[in-house]
Parts: structure tokens; C-alpha cells; sequence
């Protein structure tokens, strides 16, 4: 049985969603719609345990405050909507990875419907170690040039002589086409989907990219990112219907904004990404935003030292007792590596919130 408190905590819960449904179902406001697309990072890879030890019991829960109902459990958003692969609903914690992660749609969604007065709906399509030059690339860069298609065929033909010339040009795109197919498959059956919402008009008004990994190991998908990217944003637009619709690029910004990780692909791609904020055709409806800032060097340093533990132990220098302390440690604060942000659902969320905020400056820009 639940303690009296928590009774109480939840009767005023629900007396807030009596109060605020009905005053979205009277004045049948459009649901604004946002997409949410890249690659394993928009996929989301902040482990949900992580986040109960950091909302429930670490030093920092009142950074985590506003997704907690009531101790030990999470709240659900009455006003944004998720539909993430299989899983769709109101908005709450696990809407990352295969294991119930949380990615930058959490603190993203929070802060947008805390703004909007309209209900929110977030359509995320992400995909892991996928790239722009290739994956997503958009219709209107059309194929690399045959150079590259020459030596990308060799390299699969060492491996698979009889490889098709067509099934390398076809994969040229596809999870773009994928991402489109989504979306558009998810507002087709939107009533069946959400039936909170059922009757209202949904407009979308926003997209947020956030990608860049994969990049790195291909020297011609650098050099054409800038280009790839001011293509996405022309061709998602043309799609929808939506001239201008608010576009956010997040930084690619793994290992944060120096150290001895950072390498020159890493700075171009970031630099390419930059672009956007200096074109005048997405002045005002298009935004460059910084992640870098949200790097924690503290959590690197913890599983810096833990990843080191193992050889410790095995010379000899410390304890696999000691070792198991610095695993708890880190584990206190995320449960990844460094491609992943560290599994960190504080970076996850600063992130998530920058790009909400970011696009609520696009968003005012409309208005004005």
C-alpha cells in the first residue's frame, strides 16, 4: 500500500489533467508537430536506470524535478505525444533505445509544451551509425560523383564480386526516404495513434537534426556536408508542404570542444553544420546550436578512470574492489562510451533543452 502522501500526490495530479484536457479539447488548436531525425544520438542512448539514480536519489534532482510525477514515478505529458518505432503515447521517459533509453526528445518535449499553448506531437526517426552523405541524403544532391561510386563498389566487391552497381546507388538516400515514409505513415493513422487527439488539425512546425558521427570515415561526405545539409533543409520543406519551416541543426559534439579526441574531421564537420546560421536564405528560420558546452569533463574523467581500471587491477596498482568503485561511479552518472555522450541523461537533457529553446527563438521569428 502507498503512504497517504503519495495518495495525495497522485489525486492532484490527476485533478490538473481533469483541469487542463478539456481546455485543449474546447478550443481544438492544431497539434504541432515536430521531427526529430539522425542517428544514434537522436536515437538516444541515456539509460533510464541512470536517470532513477539522478531524478530519485543524486545530487542534482532538481535538474530532473519536472519529469518526476511523484517519488519514484515518472510523468506523463498530457499535451505532447511521442511515436518513436513501436512505441507511441504521451510523452515520458523511454522513448530512447531498446532498452527504455531517453534521448534529447525528453527535455526537448518538456520545454516546448511548457511554451506552446497548442498540443505537441513529436515524430522522432533516427537510425544508429547512419550519415548524410550517403543514408539520408537528400533527393536533391542526387548521386556522388562516380569516383566515389567507383571506389565504394571496388571496396564491396572484394568482399562479394557478384555485388549489384544499383543496390549501392539504392542505399544512396534510403533512410531519408525512410524518414519521409514515417512521418507521413504516422499522421496517416494519427487517430488510430492517438486517439486523445482525434479530430484536431496537425501542422508541422518544426525539425531537428542531429547527427555527424559516421562522417568522419568517409573524406568526401566532409567535404559535401555543408552542401548535403542546405539540401536536407530545402528538400524536407518542399516534401511537407512547409516554406521555411523551423530547422535546428545540432552540433556534432562528441568529445566536446577540445581535447586530445577532438580531431580536425570532427572540427569540419561542426564548422559545416555551423553553415547554416550564415546563409541569408535560413536567416531567421534555420539555427547552428551548440552541444559542446553540455560535454561534462567530471563524467569523462569517471569513465576515463574506470576504463582504465581492469589493467590496473591486473598489474597489480589497485584492488578489483577499488576498481568496482570507480565502475559505480561513473555508473552513478552514465553507462556509455563517448560516442554516446557516456549514456549521460544530464548531457541527453541540456541538449534536448537547447534544441527546444532553439527552436522556440524560430518559432517567435514566425510570429513577428
Amino acid at each position: 500500500m502507498r503512504p497517504l502522501r503519495h495518495v495525495l500526490a497522485y489525486f492532484a495530479l490527476a485533478i490538473c489533467f481533469v483541469v487542463s484536457i478539456p481546455a485543449h479539447a474546447a478550443d481544438k488548436q492544431p497539434v504541432k508537430v515536430f521531427i526529430l531525425a539522425g542517428q544514434s544520438n537522436m536515437v538516444g542512448a541515456a539509460q533510464v536506470r541512470v536517470l532513477e539514480y539522478q531524478a530519485f536519489e543524486g545530487e542534482n534532482q532538481q535538474r530532473y524535478e519536472k519529469f518526476v510525477a511523484a517519488p519514484g514515478e515518472w510523468k506523463e505529458r498530457d499535451d505532447v505525444y511521442a511515436k518513436f518505432n513501436d512505441r507511441h503515447g504521451k510523452l515520458t521517459v523511454g522513448y530512447g533505445g531498446s532498452s527504455g533509453n531517453i534521448g534529447p526528445e525528453l527535455d526537448f518535449g518538456f520545454t516546448l509544451g511548457d511554451y506552446l499553448d497548442e498540443p505537441v506531437l513529436l515524430i522522432k526517426t533516427a537510425w544508429g551509425g547512419k550519415t548524410l552523405g550517403r543514408d539520408f541524403r537528400p533527393p536533391s544532391s542526387g548521386l556522388p560523383d562516380r569516383a566515389l561510386l567507383d571506389k565504394q563498389l571496388a571496396g564491396i566487391r572484394k568482399r562479394d564480386p557478384d555485388f549489384p552497381e544499383q543496390k549501392l546507388a539504392d542505399a544512396y538516400g534510403h533512410f531519408y526516404r525512410e524518414m519521409i515514409k514515417e512521418v507521413h505513415a504516422t499522421l496517416d493513422n494519427r487517430n488510430e495513434l492517438f486517439p486523445e487527439l482525434e479530430g484536431r488539425e496537425f501542422e508541422i512546425a518544426g525539425f531537428v537534426w542531429f547527427q555527424g558521427w559516421n562522417e568522419q570515415y568517409v573524406p568526401e561526405f566532409i567535404e559535401t556536408y555543408a552542401e548535403n545539409l542546405h539540401n536536407l533543409i530545402r528538400d524536407v520543406r518542399k516534401e511537407f508542404g512547409v516554406p521555411n519551416m523551423p530547422f535546428i541543426v545540432g552540433e556534432f559534439g562528441c568529445d566536446g570542444p577540445s581535447g586530445k579526441y577532438v580531431n580536425q574531421k570532427k572540427l569540419d564537420i561542426r564548422k559545416a553544420q555551423s553553415t547554416v546560421n550564415d546563409l541569408p536564405e535560413f536567416k531567421g528560420n534555420a539555427l547552428f546550436v551548440p552541444t559542446t558546452p553540455y560535454w561534462d569533463r567530471k563524467i569523462e574523467a569517471l569513465y576515463e578512470a574506470q576504463k582504465a581500471a581492469g589493467g590496473q587491477v591486473k598489474r597489480g596498482e589497485i584492488t578489483e574492489a577499488q576498481a568496482q568503485a570507480m565502475r559505480d561511479e561513473f555508473h552513478k552518472h552514465g553507462r556509455d562510451k563517448g560516442y554516446h555522450y557516456f549514456g549521460s541523461p544530464q548531457i541527453y537533457c541540456d541538449m534536448g533543452k537547447a534544441f527546444a529553446e532553439g527552436m522556440i527563438t524560430l518559432l517567435k521569428e514566425r510570429q513577428e
